[in-house]
């Protein structure tokens, strides 16, 4: 697309917390956030424009440096401007078919720099229903229908079947696709819904409890979302050997095996707990000790069912690689783990959990750790 350019008088200049800023007349960079809409990028002179605002009826534009001259030559990218047009097009068509032809009013739309969205009520809307409703978008961007843009005043608006309306004073800026939409809006626009490109669905989520949050794309970024989904598919189907099409059922029968896996791995972990469970309760000895290099909820397991064993000693066990220590007390043994062992939490450094039938502290040094572990073992020694 071609570059917009025009001469413009610099008004004002200016430097706050966001940067320098510059206000043009005439002020033709559309500035970002206004009507849900992102802004025009491109430059004031050899000044770059970063992003602008709103403030006060006027548009600051910030950018990398101040322009040397007052009058100057003004450009704004023709592409981002193009494709910030036939999404908020995109939207319109997206919102009315939505509207007028399931019930499905838009509440909110916003643009950023990677997404397009509307919220729309009732939160729930099925696929099927989202999928007949790109259909049909998609086959007002293809009749190529014009895009009509002009201002009236507020007595002829309140002829006008509106599907957005707001309160305004002084001209209102109409946008109007016949037969599919008629709104208020003084954003930027497309000529023809043609230039709008295929429109896609390719989200949604629940927002505040009451709201849908549809993401939609249009134009370039249909192409580089499909381009996206092509490559992953390509990709997985290359390492899962099988085409693109059979993925679904090479997946689906990938996680039944992974769940199958996972639960045999669960009873054959249990049994592993359970042997060491009873190969420490057989132990002769006032306390039974056993080194292990098991992760966090494993170990945490293993002292629970060291709790419930029916013995009189207490068990200590310890992973030199995760700088752990574990300590449980048989169901008939008195030891009171709360009131005898805080020095491993405050001496030590110790982190973790303590109760009267068990505790579980890990530490930030090796140094600290062997120390608690010294402390530990001679405790539970002098205690039987």
């Amino acid at each position: 697309m071609k570059h917009i350019e025009f001469k413009a008088k610099i008004i004002e200049k200016g430097k706050n917390e966001k940067g320098k800023f510059v206000v043009l007349e005439p002020g033709k960079f559309y500035p970002d956030g206004k009507g849900g809409q992102i802004g025009d990028r491109g430059f004031i002179g050899e000044a770059k424009v970063l992003f602008s605002e709103e403030n006060n009826g006027k548009t600051l534009l910030y950018t990398d440096k101040f322009p040397e001259r007052e009058e100057i030559l003004c450009r704004i990218d023709g592409n981002r401007r193009h494709t910030i047009s036939a999404l908020h097009t995109a939207q319109h068509i997206l919102s009315a078919v939505l509207e007028d032809r399931f019930g499905i009013k838009t509440e909110a739309f916003h643009m950023s720099e990677s997404t397009c969205t509307i919220d729309v009520a009732p939160v729930s809307v099925s696929a099927e229903t989202l999928e007949k409703a790109e259909g049909i978008a998609n086959e007002i961007v293809f009749a190529n229908l014009p895009v009509k843009k002009y201002y009236a005043n507020k007595e002829e608006t309140e002829k006008m079947n509106l599907r957005s309306k707001h309160e305004v004073s002084g001209k209102i800026r109409i946008v109007e696709i016949p037969g599919v939409d008629i709104s208020m809006c003084g954003g930027t626009h497309v000529d023809f819904t043609g230039e709008v490109g295929l429109i896609k669905i390719v989200k949604k989520e629940k927002v505040k409890k009451q709201y849908l949050r549809l993401y939609f794309t249009a134009e370039k970024r249909t192409l580089s979302y499909i381009r996206e989904l092509s490559n992953i598919a390509n990709a997985v189907s290359e390492t899962l050997t099988c085409g693109v099409s059979e993925l679904p059922e090479k997946i689906n029968k990938m996680l039944s095996e992974i769940k199958s896996l996972k639960k045999e791995n669960k009873n054959l972990k249990l049994n592993a707990l359970k042997d060491i469970v009873s190969e420490l309760s057989a132990e002769k000895g006032v306390i039974s000790e056993r080194e292990i290099d098991f992760e966090k909820g494993d170990f945490m397991t293993l002292l629970a069912m060291l709790s419930r064993e029916e013995s009189g000693k207490p068990f200590l066990i310890f992973s030199k690689k995760g700088k752990s220590v574990g300590i449980a007390r048989g169901k008939n043994c008195a030891l009171d783990l709360k009131e005898n062992f805080p020095e491993l939490f405050d001496k030590f450094k110790g982190k973790g959990i303590v109760k009267n039938a068990f505790l579980y502290a890990e530490f930030g040094s090796k140094e600290n750790f062997e120390n608690a572990l010294e402390f530990a073992r001679a405790k539970l020694k002098n205690h039987g």
